[in-house]
């Protein structure tokens, strides 16, 4: 085994905020803003009554309307913030996590062929699966998707907008031949980029997979622990890629100059069967896959069949042999 490399510096990917921060954010912006309109509606209103000025009290009023306005808009913002970031917590499973949230209405096709905008969604993207939230049921459970089952993101040209907003349309297509069609103002698609290009680009020999434990030391390093690849010891999403003679574990959607590698050669690797996750909170039909270096270390991983199968026959193939159990 080559021992971890650190990359050098590179493009590194954006860090990503939570959902609920920004609505925090967005909700101390607004709520500055009425706060400063409140003072200046204040002294227009009172400089207007002490002068005999009717048109400024009246143009006080109307800034204090638009502080309460602005006050508002950073209630009801924070308030649907929090409740996207609470429904999509309850719905995550172990060692996933959410990346980020983008503002989107869905794109309708009617039968004469005409684009329509349809209601407002918020499309979200964690380390395992897609999602959309509707501000009137939440979680729409029937759209979840794996990012495995992301075939294609397109972007469409142009499309009509909301409040005269510069927009694009964008279609996802998934594995089981249904679509996703969406619009996003310029700035949210430009956010979208490089999320985007890490979480729903398929890569050939890249499998996204959950470590679910660790035994041993690294093979060739026996002062550091294969646990490293664990964060907090928990569950933690890995990309397995499978190389012609060796099996390397990258980081997953970290920036470059953090990016961990292990090189793991198949020849010197053992596979255990295919057996069941064993792992609440996890899918039923995910398998997992025990992996031995040199007798002294393991990895157990799990994922969607497909995934974890893919996995051990380019073991198999590659030279690896075989254990009889996986415990």
């Amino acid at each position: 085994m080559i021992p971890a490399a650190r990359r050098g510096p590179g493009p590194a990917m954006p860090r990503v905020a939570s959902r609920a921060g920004r609505a925090a954010d967005v909700a101390m912006a607004f709520g500055g803003t009425a706060v400063v309109l409140v003072v200046l509606a204040t002294m227009l209103i009172h400089t207007g009554a002490a002068r005999s000025l009717p048109k400024r009290t009246d143009f006080g009023l109307l800034v204090m309307a638009c502080a309460a306005a602005a006050l508002v808009y950073a209630v009801l913002n924070r308030e649907r913030g929090l409740t996207l970031a609470r429904d999509v917590r309850g719905r995550l499973r172990p060692g996933e996590r959410m990346v980020e949230t983008f503002a989107a209405r869905l794109l309708r096709e009617p039968e004469d062929g005409r684009s329509v905008v349809g209601p407002p969604v918020t499309f979200v993207i964690t380390n395992m699966r897609v999602m959309l939230h509707r501000p009137s049921i939440g979680l729409d459970l029937q759209f979840e998707r794996e990012l495995d089952q992301v075939t294609a993101v397109r972007e469409l040209g142009p499309a009509p907008g909301v409040l005269m907003q510069a927009c694009v349309a964008l279609e996802l297509e998934f594995s089981d031949a249904s679509h996703l069609r969406m619009i996003m103002t310029l700035a949210t698609a430009h956010e979208l980029t490089p999320v985007r290009t890490w979480y729903l680009k398929r890569r050939a020999r890249h499998v996204r997979a959950l470590v679910v434990r660790t035994e041993g030391p690294l093979p060739n390093f026996p002062d550091q622990d294969l646990s490293m690849l664990l964060e907090g010891g928990e569950p933690t999403v890995r990309i397995l890629a499978m190389e012609e003679n060796y099996l390397r574990v990258l980081t997953d959607g970290a920036g470059r100059e953090r990016e961990l590698w292990w090189y793991f050669h198949w020849a010197h690797m053992r596979v255990g069967p295919v057996e069941p996750t064993r792992l609440e909170g996890l899918p039923e039909d995910w398998l997992r896959l025990k992996l031995l270096f040199h007798e002294s270390s393991s990895m157990v991983v799990c994922g969607r069949p497909a995934s974890i199968l893919r996995v051990r026959e380019k073991a198999l193939a590659s030279g690896a042999g075989e254990t009889a159990s996986a415990s």
